[in-house]
């Protein structure tokens, strides 16, 4: 984590995102650790996978090629947040 604190994964799974345009996308190998208040998205992983990202203006974008697959805007703690949310199976 951030602050060096090491946290307890307890499961590794998928999990399926709604997007901003509607459309669901799912993420594999995901690490379920209970401990966060917040769900995590690793930019380096995400880089892993072959996708590219760009930010300017609190505005976060992601691509695969030149498909935008993801949007996020910058919060005031200066995280980004999806724009999406998580579906139930």
């Amino acid at each position: 984590m951030g602050n060096d604190d090491a946290c307890k994964v307890v499961g590794i799974g998928m999990v399926k995102v709604k997007m901003y345009d509607g459309s669901i996308r799912t993420f594999g190998n995901v690490r379920h650790v209970p401990s966060p208040k917040k769900n995590l998205i690793s930019l380096g992983n995400l880089d892993a996978n072959s996708l590219t990202y760009s930010s300017s203006g609190g505005k976060l974008k992601i691509y695969k090629g030149s498909l935008v697959v993801m949007r996020g805007v910058m919060l005031p703690n200066k995280l980004y947040k999806l724009s999406g949310d998580t579906v139930d199976w």
